[in-house]
């Protein structure tokens, strides 16, 4: 019998038995990290100076980021959509979070939001045989909010924003 064929499989078992362990050891040493819960609520007060098209609806979205020290990012968006009447639209934005953050006692949430009109027009074919619709915006505005620690586990933040459009 050859012996290159009995020395490979040797050392192969060799170097797994010795990395094994090791690599358990790794996997054993990252603490698992429990999730921050909790929800945030927009109330968007919404001026609408700007035309509104037939069909047109309010766009409000809200946007929490954390950028840990480790390195993780997380992002996370809400929408809500209203019709606009009388030149106001209110629009309630509900935002629930289960993040896992290592250092939540002293991160930071930047929050910001964003308020659109969007409309879609329809095309039909020239044969008049199809239509597709097309989504537009007519106006739109984003601004930061704040940043903020993380609210304790289990809180609900309510933000206040008003806009005009």
């Amino acid at each position: 019998m050859n012996i290159r064929r009995l020395v490979f499989p040797l050392l192969c078992a060799v170097v797994f038995a010795v990395c094994a362990p090791a690599s358990a050891q790794e996997a054993e040493a990252v603490p698992a990290v429990a999730a921050t819960t909790g929800k945030f609520v927009f109330t968007f007060t919404v001026t609408v100076s700007s035309t509104v098209p037939k069909n047109g609806v309010v766009v409000c979205t809200a946007f929490a980021s954390v950028a840990e020290s480790s390195g993780q990012n997380i992002q996370q968006h809400a929408i809500g959509i209203v019709t606009p009447s009388g030149g106001k639209a209110t629009c309630t934005v509900n935002m629930p979070y289960s993040w896992a953050l290592a250092t939540a006692s002293t991160d930071k949430v930047a929050l910001s939001y964003k308020v659109e009109v969007d409309y879609g027009y329809e095309f039909t074919a020239s044969n008049g045989t199809g239509t597709a619709v097309q989504l537009a915006s007519s106006n739109l505005v984003n601004e930061n909010l704040a940043t903020i620690s993380v609210p304790k586990d289990g809180a609900t933040t309510d933000e206040a924003v008003s806009a005009t459009i």
